[in-house]
């Protein structure tokens, strides 16, 4: 290894640790598993999910991104290598389509933040549900349009947001169990005991089980940490004592969020209304400020740091998965007028074709849901759906890899999560299958409407991307 080289690699084990906590982790895990999960009972099911699929998951991405620690392109590049350079421009187009719903969902938060500055209530949720997305839609366009020009210092108003949603949420973790020593309104303000006895924290039914998308919803997007472990002196030891160490983390954290949760709303949710994803978050730092007679102050500074936040994130997700998909897939998939750059560097085509598929995602409700707590519910769950398709990916990439059918091997210094190959290819299975079953549960709805759109919606977004090769073979003719 050249001097070079080595002064390099100066990414240590926490650095790792927290880029993986910074990309997975936000409030709305608590919350939604809060939800979902049932309350207290919650708390089981995410200590089983994070250690039998997040921490395999995370090793395999390790060990995919030591192992092809010269291949371009993150995921794309290692299904490249694994599976062959076709498949990785379909990765590249996924990497892409299950975000459209995710962006579709931006600017439905951003209203709810405002609506809680403007009103302090949960005044949003009785609102025409065909204006919301009407409004929400004219939000996204706004911000779009300016895509065209190329965003500047998002990465800024970005990791700012970011991370001082983090850091709010811990506060609130930490203030919630103290809050009820200093209630200055008992007789307004109400605070429950928490049940201890190992009963309240085991599922209340297998009903959760239709729901564990949510979970692993949370954990997408630990392929972004595959690429540092090429910039770890010594990876084989300090990529797994990282990883362990934030899953550890992570689990903590919440177990203690929901905890924090069932204090503000109770462990059988006896607060917890059907708007509580829509405004739980909200409610309950408006209910924090009550109790250390702050007002309404904390939940003020939350919705401002969620809605800027929410528009960076916005900014960020229509630029760059674009430039991911283009300049890391071969360019005979796509038409060659699709790949032209305006004068400040962004691809038109592609932004166009963005907008015009989030503006139907965003749509797409009027047509069958009537109210905006439905909505909201409903989006997320169609991100619990499109989201988790990246992870398929990874497995199967690493699947291919342990089953050798291309001939590779790893160099000395790589980090290798599962030695055994039929062992490793059973924990990819695992995983494949955990992911794919989850999201067939979370599509069966007794809801006609929702159940087809949650369907067709990834069907269709994964279809385009057979469309766009061949438009490249007619019209590069």
């Amino acid at each position: 290894m050249t001097k070079k080289e080595n002064s390099n690699k100066n990414v240590t084990w926490i650095t790792v640790a927290l880029i993986c906590f910074c990309t997975v982790w936000n409030f709305n895990v608590i919350q939604n598993a809060y939800y979902y999960l049932g309350q207290s009972h919650s708390i089981s099911v995410m200590l089983v999910v994070f250690v039998l699929y997040f921490l395999p998951y995370a090793l395999i991405v390790g060990e995919l991104g030591s192992v092809f620690k010269k291949a371009e392109g993150g995921l794309s590049g290692w299904v490249k290598k694994t599976i062959g350079p076709n498949s990785s421009y379909f990765v590249g187009w996924i990497s892409w389509v299950v975000l459209l719903p995710y962006l579709s969902q931006r600017p439905i938060n951003m209203i709810v933040s405002v609506n809680w500055i403007l009103y302090q209530g949960p005044d949003v949720s009785s609102v025409d549900p065909v204006l919301f997305q009407v409004v929400a839609t004219l939000i996204f366009l706004t911000i779009w349009a300016f895509a065209f020009r190329g965003f500047k210092v998002v990465h800024i108003l970005s990791n700012i947001g970011g991370m001082s949603m983090i850091v709010f949420a811990m506060i609130f973790i930490a203030l919630t169990f103290v809050a009820p020593a200093f209630n200055v309104d008992p007789t307004n303000v109400k605070s429950y005991a928490i049940d201890m006895t190992p009963s309240s924290f085991l599922p209340a039914d297998m009903g959760v089980i239709a729901s564990l998308s949510i979970l692993i919803f949370a954990c997408a997007g630990v392929e972004q940490v595959g690429p540092y472990i090429t910039r770890m002196k010594n990876a084989a030891k300090d990529f797994p004592k990282g990883i362990i160490s934030i899953v550890v983390f992570i689990i903590v954290i919440n177990i203690l969020g929901v905890l924090a949760m069932c204090v503000m709303f109770g462990p059988n949710g006896e607060e917890m209304g059907t708007d509580f994803i829509t405004n739980g978050q909200f409610i309950a730092f408006q209910k924090l400020g009550m109790f250390f007679g702050l007002g309404n102050t904390l939940m003020y500074i939350f919705a401002a740091l969620r809605f800027v936040s929410e528009v960076a994130l916005t900014m960020i997700i229509i630029d760059a998965p674009i430039r991911m998909l283009v300049e890391s897939s071969d360019e005979r998939y796509f038409p060659r007028k699709s790949l032209k750059q305006n004068k400040y560097g962004t691809y038109p085509v592609w932004l166009l074709v963005e907008g015009i598929l989030v503006t139907i995602i965003c749509l797409l409700p009027i047509l069958g849901i009537n109210n905006v707590d439905e909505l909201i519910r409903w989006m997320l769950e169609v991100n619990s759906i499109c989201s988790p398709i990246i992870n398929l990916c990874a497995f199967l990439a690493f699947m291919f890899l342990k089953a050798g059918f291309k001939k590779i091997k790893p160099s000395g210094d790589s980090f290798i999560f599962v030695k055994n190959k039929k062992l490793g290819f059973f924990v990819g299975l695992w995983c494949f299958m955990i992911t794919s079953s989850s999201i067939i549960m979370q599509i069966i709805d007794p809801n006609i409407f929702i159940c087809l759109t949650k369907a067709l919606i990834p069907i269709c977004l994964l279809a385009l991307g057979l469309i766009v090769p061949f438009l490249a073979k007619v019209f590069n003719k």
